[in-house]
């Protein structure tokens, strides 16, 4: 997880979607075709 701070100071938590995915088991992908990708009905690959 991120902590990204604004002009403000103010602080917003990201977590990156593949370790979502990870953690929930979906695949998430990325190719020059189609760009990034999510497979909810494939199981998470890495």
């Amino acid at each position: 997880m991120y902590a990204l701070l604004d002009a403000n100071g103010d602080g917003t938590n990201y977590i990156k979607l593949r370790d979502l995915g990870a953690a929930l088991g979906f695949n998430v992908g990325w190719s020059a075709d189609r760009g990034v990708y999510v497979e909810t009905d494939k199981p998470y690959a890495g």
